[in-house]
């Protein structure tokens, strides 16, 4: 990977039948000091590489938990290369943690919000923080990102709901944010290894054989 810091020039030459290469621009940021990147070529980083191979896949989806996703990944990439690609050592601590109690109040409102579009903005504001602030300290306090932590409160609410209620697979999406019961499917498939309508079938057996 090659990093090219504002006004620099780079010029290189790639070789093979065929070449994928995905272009990043970290942009200025009203709420947070831009930082200055120190150059690079010939980068090897594994964060970058998956953060921008995870972009790529969420590209062109415009569901709200894929927006988020994309959103997270995007400002973890960015403090990422505050900590470990700026010119200045002090460029990696531009970025602090709000702090555990802020981040259990986030935690609270997640919980009881699940069921509406929760954006890295809404979340930041009911911390009272930034958003780059905000996906630092889901990074500090809790080892995840917003939309991972938020992704996962989903799968699990609808875990609940599918083994101890009746409700119909397409309420359930609604229920726990998801936009459809497709939705709602293959993320659950995708987390669980089952599909809703099999995880509730075993669920519902399990609690049958523990019925004196």
């Amino acid at each position: 990977m090659s990093i090219i810091p504002p006004q620099e020039r780079f010029g290189g030459v790639y070789s093979g039948e065929y070449v994928r290469y995905a272009t990043v621009v970290v942009g200025p940021d009203a709420s947070a000091r831009t930082p200055r990147l120190r150059a690079g070529l010939g980068v090897t980083d594994p964060f970058i590489f998956g953060a921008v191979r995870e972009l790529a896949k969420l590209t062109g989806s415009d569901d709200p938990t894929s927006v988020l996703f994309a959103e997270s990944i995007a400002f973890a990439l960015r403090l990422h290369l505050e900590r470990a690609h700026t010119a200045d050592a002090a460029g990696s601590h531009a970025i602090r943690s709000p702090g555990a109690v802020t981040i259990a109040r986030v935690q609270e409102h997640i919980a009881e919000n699940l069921q509406d579009k929760l954006t890295l903005a809404s979340l930041a504001g009911v911390a009272g923080t930034s958003v780059q602030r905000l996906v630092a300290g889901f990074r500090d306090e809790l080892r995840t990102t917003p939309a991972r932590y938020v992704l996962e409160r989903r799968v699990r609410r609808a875990r609940w709901l599918l083994a101890h209620t009746t409700m119909p697979l397409v309420d359930i999406a609604f229920e726990c944010g998801l936009s459809s019961q497709s939705h709602l499917t293959t993320t659950f498939r995708k987390h669980t290894g089952a599909t809703p309508g099999a995880y509730r079938s075993t669920t519902r057996s399990d609690l049958a054989a523990h019925i004196p």
